[in-house]
């Protein structure tokens, strides 16, 4: 019998696929959990709409994100002060929650520290590269300029 899957199940399939399950495993196994249910044409139409709104949904976050790497790229770079000593190194270092929070003021919108990426520790006064992650294929970068807190 055919059913859509509702979630994931090894050996048979992933949610939102409509796949062939013998009518004693649908009825002992997969509809007690809720893992399945009868592919019927409602339920095969209803899953066709569900799948177009994921689709659009993941498309629309998908543009959102391209357009944060734009606008953070147009950025080039931001300053972050710190207080430090006579020879230039830090009383601390910049962590990358001072840059979401610097970048999250210049964009007006959220950034999360997580997907903030330093190639080194700023240990010092100067300007150093840091990698926005937003993506698996979108990643934007930006100069953090380091200075001096009087």
């Amino acid at each position: 019998m055919k059913v859509i899957l509702q979630h994931n199940v090894s050996n048979l399939g992933s949610a939102g696929e409509v796949v062939e399950a013998a009518s004693g495993y649908f009825r002992n196994y997969l509809a007690p959990r809720n893992l399945a249910i009868k592919a019927s044409p409602g339920a095969l139409k209803k899953c066709a709409q569900d799948l177009e709104v994921m689709q659009r949904k993941a498309k629309e976050a998908y543009e959102a994100k391209l357009d944060m790497a734009n606008r953070i790229e147009a950025l080039e770079s931001i300053e972050v002060m710190a207080k430090a000593g006579s020879t230039g190194k830090l009383f601390g270092k910049v962590t990358t929650k001072e840059i979401a929070e610097k970048l999250t003021i210049a964009l007006e919108s959220p950034v999360d520290k997580k997907i903030i990426k330093v190639s080194e520790e700023m240990n010092y006064i100067g300007s150093y590269q840091a990698k926005i992650k937003l993506a698996m294929d979108i990643e934007a970068k930006i100069m953090v300029t380091v200075s001096n807190q009087d």
